[in-house]
């Protein structure tokens, strides 16, 4: 018999629960007198105290209880507010990283009236914002400049935000963090001859732009000395060429 005919016949799954935990949980479940029938089965088929797998599949971040850092702290025997703020600052920017990237704006609130900054990085030194710039989350990236995120946050790898849209080609994004001031770092600029002249050898006209959307210099000289328009007529490839005179006069007239 299929598992389908079994589920319709009114057979609950019992997942990876063992033969004890699935009796005791179901005597549990059944003393219940208050719940309906259909509340009870679906209590059987949720994780309630470890007895089988949660499903986490699409799980999302979720802090509407708004005491969540007090509870942590009453668990480490922390009541000072120099100690509570402490856990606040180590914990929420891990928590604000992981709602960044399920898109999640209502748990990045909730972080927010806890009095998280946007700006704090995780152990990698990553904010929300390096998260939905690699994502391409670009309302997200609104709503994260809006309240209070830095375009200048650089992770342990010396990378911003700007740079990681710039990777991820995510352009729009490119655009709004230029807007906001953001730049490339000093060395990123020094390594932007060499990075536009491979761009220009392999042919790669979408990276080429998006390095000039993000303040690429097309003129920088890569390790050779040749810059990215002679990369692409040396190669013979003329839709490059055109393609740079048409980037360089953009920039000329903006």
């Amino acid at each position: 018999m299929s598992s389908q005919k079994l589920e319709d016949a009114g057979l609950l799954a019992g997942s990876d629960m063992t033969p004890e935990a699935a009796l005791s949980k179901l005597s549990y479940v059944l003393a219940k007198k208050k719940i309906s029938l259909d509340e009870k089965k679906k209590m059987m088929s949720q994780n309630l105290r470890g007895e089988m797998s949660p499903d986490i599949a699409g799980a999302k971040l979720c802090l509407r209880d708004r005491r969540f850092i007090k509870v942590i702290a009453k668990s480490l025997s922390t009541s000072c507010k120099e100690e509570l703020e402490a856990i606040r600052d180590a914990l929420t920017p891990t928590l604000a990283c992981a709602a960044a990237k399920n898109g999640d704006i209502e748990a990045l609130e909730a972080l927010k009236e806890m009095g998280s900054y946007f700006s704090l990085g995780d152990y990698d030194g990553r904010t929300p914002l390096h998260v939905a710039a690699c994502d391409g989350k670009l309302k997200l990236v609104e709503y994260l400049l809006l309240n209070g995120a830095t375009v200048y946050a650089k992770d342990r790898y010396g990378d911003t935000p700007l740079s990681n849209a710039v990777r991820f080609r995510n352009k729009e994004v490119v655009k709004l963090l230029r807007k906001t001031g953001a730049h490339f770092t000093k060395d990123e600029l020094d390594e932007a001859g060499n990075e536009l002249c491979s761009l220009a050898a392999s042919a790669d006209q979408d990276g080429l732009e998006i390095w000039s959307l993000a303040g690429a210099d097309l003129n920088k000289p890569g390790y050779d000395g040749r810059v990215a328009m002679e990369v692409a007529q040396a190669v013979g490839n003329q839709q490059v060429v055109a393609f740079l005179v048409q980037l360089k006069a953009k920039i000329t007239t903006s």
